[in-house]
C-alpha cells in the first residue's frame, strides 16, 4: 500500500520554495516503479531488499552529498516551506531539528494537528535531556539533522526506532536541538503504517499490543544501549530500556515470577534516576505485585480516554 503513496511524497519534495539546485533527492526503495518519473526528475534512485529501516535509512545517508539530512517516509509529505524553513533554522551550532506535523487521512484530508511549543535543548544535562525527549512526538519525517554527527554503521546495527536514534545523535553531539512548533509535515494514518488514527482496542488486544510492542522495543533499547555506551546519552539509553523492560514484563505475564521482576527493575530505574518516571514505575510495580488485573484496568482506562 505505501508505495501508491511514494509519488505524493516525492512530488511534495519537487514543489518546495527553495530552489532546486540548493538540495538533491535520494529514495531508496525495494521496487522498479516510477523509476522513469524519478530519473526525469533528477531524483537519485536506490534499490536495497533490507527489511530494517536503519538499513535503508544508512544507504541513503552513504549516498547523500548534502550537509543537512531531511527523511521523508514514502507515506508522508513536505509542506512546500519545509526545506526554506529548515535553512534558515539551521546555523553552525543547530544539530538536530524536529517540526511540528499535520495529520491526514488516505486520501490527504486534514484530520487534526499537532500541538507544540517551540523548545530548544543545549545544556547536556540528563534531566533535561529527557524532557526535552518526552516534549517529541517521534517521527522520522519530521526531523532534520547535521550529517556529520550521524554513525551509519549504528543504524545499521540498531535497525529500527530510527527516530529515535536521531534524536540521540543530536543529544550526543557538541550542537543545540530544537523542537519547532510550526507543522511542516503532513503524516499520513491509515492501516498500513504504526500509526491507526483512533483506533479502540478491547482489553485483550490492548494488553497483547503493549506486550508486543514493548518486547520489540526492549530489544531495540538494548541495541541502543549497548552503540551508546560510555557516551553522554548512554544513561538516557539505559533507563529507557530498563522502562521498555518493566513494561514488557508486566504486560507478558501476570506470574510472581514477573511481579517480582518488575518490582525489581522499577527499583533499578529509581536508583538511576530519582524522577517522576520512576515514583510512576514503582507505584505500578506495586499494584501489580498486589492486583495485576487492577493495574491492567487503570492501564486501560488511561488509554480509552486518550482515544475516545
Amino acid at each position: 500500500m505505501k508505495q501508491n503513496f511514494l509519488l505524493d511524497a516525492v512530488n511534495s519534495v519537487l514543489n518546495q520554495t527553495l530552489p532546486r539546485n540548493e538540495y538533491e533527492i535520494l529514495v531508496v526503495k525495494n521496487f522498479s516503479d516510477f523509476d522513469q518519473y524519478l530519473e526525469s526528475n533528477g531524483i537519485y534512485t536506490y534499490y536495497t531488499d533490507a527489511k530494517a529501516t536503519g538499513e535503508k535509512v544508512a544507504l541513503g545517508i552513504d549516498k547523500s552529498h548534502g550537509e543537512i539530512l531531511c527523511f521523508l517516509d514514502d507515506d508522508d509529505m513536505f509542506l512546500s516551506n519545509k526545506l526554506e524553513t529548515v535553512k534558515m533554522e539551521f546555523n553552525a551550532d543547530i544539530a538536530f531539528y524536529n517540526n511540528s506535523k499535520i495529520f491526514i487521512d488516505e486520501q490527504g484530508k486534514e484530520i487534526g494537528r499537532e500541538n507544540k511549543h517551540r523548545i530548544e535543548y543545549s545544556d547536556k544535562n540528563i534531566r533535561t535531556a529527557k524532557k526535552f525527549l518526552s516534549n517529541m512526538s517521534f517521527n522520522l519525517s519530521s526531523e532534520c539533522i547535521k550529517r556529520d554527527i550521524v554513525d551509519t554503521d549504528k543504524l545499521r546495527y540498531i535497525g529500527y526506532s530510527i527516530d529515535v536514534v536521531m534524536a540521540y545523535f543530536g543529544l550526543n553531539s557538541r550542537g543545540r536541538l530544537k523542537i519547532d512548533e510550526k507543522p511542516l509535515t503532513l503524516l499520513r494514518l491509515h492501516s498500513g503504517n504504526y500509526f491507526v488514527y483512533n483506533r479502540k482496542y478491547t482489553l485483550s488486544e490492548f494488553i497483547e499490543k503493549n506486550r508486543k510492542d514493548y518486547e520489540f522495543g526492549s530489544k531495540i533499547s538494548e541495541r541502543i544501549k549497548t552503540n551508546f555506551k560510555n557516551t553522554f546519552v548512554g544513561k538516557l539509553a539505559f533507563l529507557e530500556y530498563i522502562a521498555d523492560s518493566f513494561y514488557f514484563t508486566i504486560y507478558d505475564s501476570t506470574s510472581l515470577n514477573n511481579r517480582l521482576k518488575a518490582l525489581l527493575l522499577a527499583i533499578k530505574y529509581m536508583n538511576s534516576a530519582k524522577d517522576i518516571t520512576s515514583i510512576k514505575l514503582v507505584g505500578a510495580s506495586l499494584l501489580f505485585l498486589i492486583n495485576p488485573n487492577l493495574l491492567y484496568k487503570k492501564l486501560y482506562e488511561r488509554y480509552m480516554k486518550k482515544v475516545s
